[in-house]
């Protein structure tokens, strides 16, 4: 039996067969078989192969080390995050506002019995803060009829499923009525960690003259303390050594009452946090801050949003927690338990994330309910747009993206949502969201069909994609056709899109490595298909060839080098008429050519997509000395040279990309079932090079070993492939290994030019290699 029979039935095989756009981000997939890993690649939560909660932590800490601002006021947070009147702020700071001596005990007991878990805080907290939501309402003069919010408890036990993983969240608040349970509609998750210690927390408290409850509100609990003691083990032993000799702070995180004529803030914590606090000045997060960010994860996955935010309560200790694609934000910790301001600042936090609107709880502005016209000659007015009030469901059509229009001429445009095609998996970075739409002009009829937005937040530095594409289809206007077309393009800065952030005064842990900002780019091109979805191998490799040779003429005449090659960036485009979508929200397969193509005999193009990472080069063809920690490309598909730190001299060479072309022929071989139209689940002996920690060495290995039809790498290959093999991918392997061979002995040497290895691999050599003539800048025919 062939690989292409054995593998097509499997049911290992995915079907990936949807459209996707000019504008298709390659930021990340997540299963093991998937070569969309994060784009510029760096190890972060957009990386992760495995999804559990240990895997998942690893990765946002990574990915949030040096981006977080500390020691925010709750004032300052709640005011301009969750946009609370600063006149309501100060009135229920400066309350008289209290705990229920009560509700109090209960809570504060769960947190001195050592048999206790966290989700027996549950029901107290729940209580605390209706409470102090009943008694904000009276301070402020409010109905408690328009509070909108409330927490779902799962009991720790339930399960909510995002599209990545499922995750079991203590608290979470939702709008009400709660209907419909998902990280979809999420406004902020709430984490408890219950301090552990040598001593119970009542025991600690008690030294220290705290506001504990009394021991005997311990028998509210479920199973009441045992009353025989218990030998401590060796390392607790150890432990009450250790802290003998300072008692000053309970395990729960209490602080000392301020020292006469100390002076306690009003509108944050306490000025002094303690000496836990101190050890927080730091750049990365606690494994219990990182349980909040996986929750503030599953909330950006399920959802198109510019920030979220959380609460964790560490014992009594309270904080306020915020994340966008570019920072996080903490505020200062504050007591629950303490008499002076425990419960304003608590009572505060509480009923600010409660009056949020849809735009302070983080979710897109810019995204509105949309009744389309009924008819295509109906042309679409102001009563067919209205704001959202609550989160709705994705699965509908009847959204749309309306954005700030940034000139007076430019055109009112409404971005109807068919579907969403692709949603990027991590927390800091692009944060890519692609989708099929339809477009519409205010007071006009459909304005054009087939097509995809995408937005992605890039570095303030960076050009914007549709910049770069206007630009390269006048430098190299016989290759527009293997370009994406920008039908529109814009660039949103963070005050703009009144991100909190931007309004906020923060300081850096770091001033050695400033938190960079990043601006959310906008393009709005046509709907191509990927790679895999060819007819043939013969459309197969002209579309490849297609997509090289404008590379090619983009980076000599364009001066763009595109430094992102993947599977997702070579896709085909089948120009169609028809303003028709398909309940997928995918373009039909019309051969029906542009009114600019009718004469045209090909009826696929080949499209080099995606120009986000994309840079100009010099008038030798040189790219920048990067100064980033991490290289760009997409994981399977990065040249060795990117790989080996040892090698890689900042700059990112144009045989760089070749090297990324050969890869694309290998990954297809081995993962295309053309007949089903398919990418199957990679082969073991190729999962490696979706692996971080093993690709330089997987590919490095791939150039030493035999590709011969006897060897293991050729057993993988589909057998509509072969010829694929054989005519290119095994003649370019040998083009390769050489090139490696001749780098490792002579990279020393004077004169030694590395942006070709002494001009061994290059455009010339790779085609040449292929048995293929190249086309020209006027791309006349072979």
């Amino acid at each position: 039996m062939s690989p292409s029979s054995s593998r097509s039935g499997s049911s290992a095989s995915r079907s990936s067969s949807r459209s996707r756009s000019s504008t298709s981000d390659t930021s990340q997939e997540t299963s093991s078989d998937d070569s969309d890993m994060s784009t510029p690649y760096r190890a972060g939560a957009s990386t992760m192969v495995q999804h559990d909660v240990d895997t998942m932590k690893k990765f946002l800490k990574i990915e949030t080390n040096n981006h977080t601002y500390r020691a925010v006021s709750v004032k300052h947070f709640v005011t301009n995050v969750w946009g609370l009147d600063e006149t309501d702020a100060d009135t229920i700071i400066s309350s008289s506002i209290a705990h229920s001596p009560e509700e109090l005990a209960s809570y504060t007991s769960v947190l001195g019995y050592a048999r206790s878990k966290e989700i027996d805080l549950h029901k107290p907290f729940r209580d605390i803060s209706q409470s102090l939501l009943t008694k904000v309402c009276s301070i402020l003069h409010k109905d408690p009829g328009s509070l909108q919010t409330d927490f779902w408890d799962g009991k720790g036990t339930t399960m909510l499923i995002s599209e990545f993983t499922g995750r079991k969240p203590d608290l979470v608040r939702f709008w009400t009525p709660m209907e419909d349970i998902r990280w979809h509609f999420a406004k902020a998750p709430l984490e408890f960690k219950k301090p552990h210690g040598p001593k119970s927390w009542l025991d600690t408290i008690a030294e220290e003259g705290g506001n504990a409850a009394s021991s005997s509100s311990t028998s509210q609990l479920e199973n009441p303390p045992p009353q025989a003691k218990k030998r401590p083990k060796k390392s607790e032993r150890r432990s009450k050594v250790k802290q003998s000799s300072s008692t000053s702070t309970s395990t729960s995180g209490s602080t000392k009452e301020a020292e006469p004529g100390q002076k306690r803030s009003r509108d944050g914590a306490e000025d002094n946090n303690g000496a836990r606090d101190r050890k927080r000045n730091r750049t990365s997060l606690t494994q219990d801050e990182l349980q909040v960010a996986s929750y503030i994860l599953e909330c950006f996955g399920s959802s198109n949003r510019h920030f979220v935010t959380g609460i964790l309560a560490e014992g009594t200790r309270i904080s306020l927690w915020y994340f966008d694609r570019v920072a996080v934000i903490r505020t200062q910790t504050f007591q629950l338990d303490d008499a002076a301001h425990g419960a304003q600042f608590l009572a505060l936090a509480l009923y600010a994330l409660d009056q949020a609107d849809m735009s302070h709880s983080g979710f897109n502005p810019h995204i509105y309910e949309f009744t389309a016209p009924s008819d295509h000659e109906i042309p679409v007015t102001e009563a067919c747009i209205s704001p959202l009030e609550r989160p709705a469901h994705e699965e509908s059509t009847s959204l749309c993206f309306r954005l700030p229009k940034q000139a007076p001429t430019q055109k009112d445009y409404i971005f109807q949502i068919k579907k969403f095609l692709f949603k990027y998996r991590g927390i800091m970075g692009r944060g890519t969201l692609v989708a099929a739409i339809q477009i519409y002009t205010m007071n006009e009829c459909l304005y054009r069909d087939h097509c995809v937005i995408k937005l992605s937040w890039q570095y303030t530095s960076r050009q914007s994609e549709g910049g770069i594409l206007a630009a390269l289809r006048k430098a190299i206007p016989a290759w527009t056709n293997n370009l994406p077309n920008p039908i529109f393009h814009a660039t949103y800065n963070s005050a703009e899109l009144g991100i909190p952030r931007s309004k906020m005064e923060l300081t850096e842990v770091d001033s050695t490595k400033p938190i960079k900002d990043r601006d959310l780019h906008v393009l709005v091109s046509d709907m191509y298909k990927n790679l895999w979805e060819a007819d043939d191998v013969e459309e197969f490799k002209r579309i490849f060839l297609d997509c090289i040779e404008c590379h090619y003429h983009a980076y000599t005449t364009g001066r763009v080098l595109h430094r992102d090659i993947s599977e997702n960036n070579l896709m085909i485009w089948r120009p169609v008429n028809e303003v028709e979508v398909d309940s997928e929200g995918s373009a039909s397969d019309s051969d029906s050519g542009d009114s600019e193509l009718e004469d045209d005999a090909q009826k696929s193009f080949g499209i080099l997509n995606d120009f986000d990472m994309a840079v100009g080069v010099d008038a030798e063809g040189r790219s920048p000395p990067s100064g980033a920690s991490h290289r760009t490309g997409t994981l399977p598909f990065m040249a060795t040279g990117l790989l080996d730190k040892k090698m890689h001299p900042g700059s990112h060479f144009y045989r760089y990309d070749l090297e990324s072309f050969f890869y694309i022929l290998v990954w297809a071989a081995v993962h295309y079932d053309l007949k089903l139209k398919q990418h199957i689940e990679t082969p073991e002996h190729f999962r490696d090079w979706a692996d971080y920690g093993h690709a330089h060495k997987a590919k490095s290995s791939f150039f030493i070993n035999s590709v011969d039809d006897d060897s293991e790498a050729y057993e993988c290959v589909f057998s509509e492939f072969k010829s694929v093999w054989n005519e290119w991918i095994y003649p370019l392997h040998k083009l390769f290994g050489d090139a490696f061979i001749h780098q490792a002995r002579h990279r020393r040497d004077e004169g030694y030019i590395p942006e070709t290895i002494d001009a061994l691999i290059t455009f010339e050599t790779f085609m040449e290699t292929i048995g293929v003539k190249p086309r020209g800048l006027e791309r006349e025919e072979r």
